[in-house]
């Protein structure tokens, strides 16, 4: 059996986990001046459904109780019950800013843009809420990594917090636009070319999302009652410093304008960028409401995004459908990931096992007949002999990695799990690390549990790395 590349079945494996990521539900919101706009969807394997939208006029000058009770029978009528919610702030009312940092661990990294965030917002001594993502994971020729941060007054979110808690909302999430984007054009299954640019139009306000070869997210916003949107593309297309001639794929969503011929952009539809809903309501148009259906996808999938999210943990709700396809996600990681470290062929599919078993009956046939008539016969039975250790080896290990998905708490995130004959080695986080050790030393196939090194404590958990001996060598 030909072997494949590493770097092919590591591909493989991140777009199972993207595709099992992409199995959610959720209401997106977006603020509209004195209006909410309300979108809920359903995500699955077969595509994304739009199953309901809803708009609720003049909320800032409404009791929230009042217009609670729309959103409320809103949920209702499509057989929900609380489903927490993702709030898209309205551009200008956050800092969004890339940094370019030296490659180095979340931890070091976060305590280094913490050191520099008083430098990042013009907010002074008023506290803020901020949250950092990695924009693209692979450092580049100078071994730099780019990172988002995202800042907003923390009395702003806080009110919008308690102003929605009173409606009865319950909030997952809250994000700007640039957040739903990067998601939004991430969901297809190909990357989409850069450079690209998005404009949403709304309220005379342009909120500005793009990537180009050189920026893995950008945002800005502008104000169309003082400027014309032909003058501000080009305020933008200049801001962008692509090489001189370089055309920018442009999709202006929202209450569009015609903006005829503009130099530099070339004009593409909404879809090129986003999913296509497989199904829809009469009420949603994707031109014109792509904004809030991309906060949607953020509230029904949020990993398949940059993860940026300025609620504090203590302030986010979260779906229990969400943790279910986690949990899923996860088993089937470890599944994987253990099955490609047995055989070192990272193969993803249990049908190897079978393919094993009948190379093994058809060498030893081989044999059988090899015996009598040709010299050699003892390298033949060697290669029966690795081939049914190997099997053995095989059965073993996923023996324990079953056992380990069954008494490892919901709570527990791994990061990497290593086995050999003697050990096996787990990295990842818990909510409480301390408990580890117990629950595997019960495991009738491990024991001598013990922690590599301390656990630390972050804003996540507890980051630990777990030495096991097995309890029985695998053959």
């Amino acid at each position: 059996m030909q072997e494949k590349p590493v770097q092919d079945q590591v591909k493989e494996i991140d777009f199972m986990l993207r595709n099992l990521y992409k199995w959610g539900t959720g209401c997106g919101i977006c603020i509209r001046g004195d209006d909410l706009v309300i979108v809920a969807v359903r995500s699955r394997a077969s595509g994304v459904q739009v199953v309901g939208k809803i708009l609720i006029e003049s909320y800032r000058d409404r009791a929230p109780q009042e217009w609670g009770v729309e959103y409320a029978s809103f949920l209702q009528g499509l057989g929900w019950k609380n489903i927490p919610a993702t709030l898209c702030l309205p551009r200008q009312e956050v800092i969004f800013r890339t940094l370019q940092m030296p490659a180095m661990n979340r931890n070091e990294l976060d305590a280094a843009i913490n050191l520099q965030l008083h430098t990042l917002h013009p907010y002074e001594n008023i506290p803020v809420y901020h949250a950092t993502a990695l924009t693209d994971s692979q450092p580049t020729t100078t071994g730099q990594v780019q990172v988002a941060v995202l800042i907003a007054e923390a009395a702003r979110i806080d009110d919008y917090v308690e102003r929605f808690a009173q409606a009865g909302i319950h909030m997952a999430s809250c994000v700007t636009s640039a957040t739903t984007w990067y998601t939004a054009v991430r969901f297809k299954q190909k990357e989409t070319p850069r450079p690209f640019l998005v404009g949403d139009i709304h309220n005379s306000s342009l909120e500005l999302y793009g990537e180009t070869p050189g920026t893995s997210a950008w945002s800005s916003t502008l104000d169309l009652g003082s400027i014309t949107l032909p003058n501000a593309l080009q305020l933008v297309y200049e801001d962008l410093q692509l090489p001189f001639g370089e055309t920018v794929n442009l999709v202006l969503t929202g209450d569009t304008q015609e903006m005829g011929t503009q130099a530099g952009f070339n004009p593409i539809p909404a879809e090129a960028l986003l999913p296509v809903p497989v199904q829809s309501t009469g009420e949603f148009e994707l031109k014109r409401d792509a904004s809030v259906f991309a906060t949607a996808l953020v509230s029904a999938c949020p990993r398949t995004g940059s993860g940026l999210n300025l609620l504090p943990p203590r302030m986010r709700h979260s779906n229990p459908l969400q943790v279910h396809i986690s949990t899923l996600a996860l088993t089937v990681l470890l599944t994987v990931l253990g099955i490609g470290a047995l055989i070192q062929q990272h193969i993803k599919d249990s049908s190897y096992v079978k393919q094993l078993q009948l190379e093994t009956a058809r060498l030893e046939q081989e044999v059988r007949t090899a015996a009598t008539s040709q010299p050699g016969t003892t390298g033949l039975r060697e290669r029966v002999d690795a081939l049914v250790q190997m099997q053995a080896r095989t059965e073993s290990d996923l023996r324990l990695i079953g056992n380990l998905s069954r008494i490892l708490p919901k709570s527990v995130w791994l990061n990497s799990l290593k086995l050999d004959d003697q050990n096996v080695v787990m990295t990842g986080t818990a909510e409480n690390a301390a408990p580890l050790l117990a629950v595997l030393n019960a495991s009738p196939l491990l024991n001598n549990a013990r922690f590599v090194r301390s656990p630390v404590r972050n804003e996540l958990g507890d980051q630990f790395e777990v030495l096991i001996q097995r309890q029985v060598p695998a053959p």
